[in-house]
C-alpha cells in the first residue's frame, strides 16, 4: 500500500454558515428545520443509544428524515435528489418563507445533507447547526469515580425531554 505524506490542512470558519448552540437560542425568527425521523421529531426516540432526551426544539418545522435509507434527499444510487424536487417539499412543508433557515438533526450528518441542498438551490441564508438536537437539549459532564453523564441543558424543548 501507499503511504501518502503528512499534510498540513488550514481552513477558515465560515461564521456565516455555522450555527451554535447560542446562535440557535438567540435567532428564534429563523425557521429552524428538524431533518430527523419523525419519530425524533415527535419525541417519541432520542435516535441515538447514547441519547436519553427526547423532543425538538420549540417551533421546528419538519423537513422529512435526511437519513440515506429514507431516500427523501438521496437517491438509492446515493446521487443527490433534484433540487426542484426539495425545493416543492419544503415549499408545502412552509420552510421558505423569505427567513433565516437553520438546519439540524441530532449531531450535524443529516443536517449538512439539507444544508447543501439549499446551497445548491442558490439560498444564503441558510445555517447548519451540526450539534443539533444533542448540543441543544443535553449537557455532558464528567464526574470523577462516575464518568461522562448526561443531564437536560436549560434549553426549551418541545414534544419530550
Amino acid at each position: 500500500s501507499t503511504v501518502l505524506p503528512r499534510a498540513r490542512f488550514d481552513a477558515a470558519v465560515r461564521e456565516n454558515v455555522l450555527a451554535t448552540t447560542e446562535y440557535v437560542a438567540e435567532h428564534r425568527e429563523a425557521v429552524a428545520v428538524d431533518v430527523r425521523s419523525p419519530g425524533e421529531y415527535r419525541g417519541e426516540v432520542s435516535g441515538y443509544s447514547y441519547l436519553d432526551a427526547k423532543g425538538r426544539i420549540p417551533g421546528a418545522v419538519p423537513a422529512g428524515d435526511a437519513d440515506d435509507s429514507a431516500r427523501l434527499y438521496q437517491n438509492a444510487d446515493g446521487t443527490l435528489r433534484g433540487t426542484d424536487e426539495i425545493r416543492r417539499q419544503w415549499q408545502s412543508a412552509g420552510i421558505l418563507r423569505g427567513q433565516e433557515i437553520i438546519f439540524y438533526c441530532g449531531g450535524g450528518w443529516r443536517s449538512s445533507l439539507a444544508f447543501l441542498h439549499a446551497r445548491a438551490m442558490g439560498l444564503d441564508a441558510v445555517r447548519n447547526y451540526s450539534d443539533g438536537w444533542s448540543g441543544w437539549s443535553t449537557v455532558y459532564e464528567q464526574t470523577p469515580g462516575v464518568g461522562w453523564r448526561q443531564r437536560p441543558s436549560a434549553n426549551p424543548v418541545d414534544g419530550g425531554r
